[in-house]
């Protein structure tokens, strides 16, 4: 059977056309099942990353709260005498070791930079403040007040409130950086899905 050059032109035509064809779809596929692994990827690391961060925000508020608690609790008995607030103390002391430790685990390194300081001030707090329930027991509630309004007692909450402080403007330029790479990352593997249905 003899072809005519005509229909010899579409024969090739068409044999180059549909590996080209194929090959085009099977990039494009690929270049598809890529992009969107990536924006998976991204997008559980932005919620395990943003539920952290978020996670370490919270504690760091509740840390502040549970250290005015203590604080309250103590000079409130020496200013009343009342021991009752040793059981409010005693219900919120463990929960400002917890939140610390909590924040530890979830943030090492973060933390890790101020941990010693907080830790090391809250410490000698309770110390202070246990030394004052020991006076109010006593009865010696204006030696307990002395106690808590001391020079050293003061210090100490600086020291408290320097260390929480500098971890929470710490806290928010992270949170705002991950923030920021999440959304790079998921800008990029946008323009690579998009891009791979051009082809």
């Amino acid at each position: 059977m003899k072809y005519s050059r005509n229909q010899l032109g579409r024969l090739s035509a068409r044999n180059i056309l549909m590996p080209v064809l194929t090959i085009a779809v099977v990039i494009s596929l690929i270049l598809v099942a890529i992009g969107s692994f990536n924006t998976s990827k991204i997008s559980t690391g932005f919620e395990q990353g943003i539920i952290t961060d978020f996670q370490l925000q919270k504690l760091n508020s509740e840390i502040g709260h549970y250290d005015e608690i203590l604080t309250m609790s103590a000079r409130m008995a020496a200013a009343t005498g009342d021991l009752s607030w040793l059981a409010r103390y005693d219900t919120y002391e463990p929960l400002l070791t917890g939140a610390i430790n909590h924040a530890i685990e979830l943030s090492p390194d973060t933390y890790a930079r101020h941990a010693t300081q907080i830790a090391t001030a809250t410490t000698k707090l309770v110390e202070i403040e246990t030394d004052a329930f020991a006076l109010i027991s006593a009865i010696q509630p204006e030696q307990a007040m002395d106690v808590l309004f001391s020079q050293a007692y003061q210090l100490q909450k600086e020291v408290y409130g320097n260390g929480i402080q500098q971890w929470s403007e710490e806290l928010s330029i992270q949170i705002a950086a991950n923030l920021n790479s999440y959304g790079k990352g998921l800008a990029q593997s946008s323009l690579f899905i998009m891009v791979s249905f051009w082809m």
